[in-house]
């Protein structure tokens, strides 16, 4: 995942980080982390559905965080591919 640190905005750094998820969705997902990310950030996220598995299974997203808790935060998808999200889904489903 990637985001633009708002803090860095003149340096215009990206900070990029590993992450669970949680509750994910067609309209959005909870990523868990430790990662402080202030709601409003826009980020890119990669999600690997088959962790080191063969053959690799990953989507690509963009989205908003729409909330910060303790245990992570909430992001509103603004660009996702829905079909192709259910062919991760039945592809992991399938390699069980």
């Amino acid at each position: 995942m990637t985001f633009r640190d708002k803090a860095a905005l003149k340096s215009n750094s990206l900070v990029r980080f590993k992450a669970g998820v949680d509750n994910l969705g067609s309209s959005g997902m909870f990523i868990k982390t430790e990662e402080h990310i202030t709601s409003g950030t826009d980020v890119d996220l990669k999600i690997d559905f088959h962790p080191g598995g063969h053959p690799p299974i990953f989507l690509h997203a963009t989205g908003k965080v729409v909330r910060v808790e303790k245990t992570g935060f909430a992001v509103a998808f603004t660009q996702i591919d829905v079909h192709k999200l259910g062919e991760c889904i039945m592809a992991k489903l399938n390699s069980k």
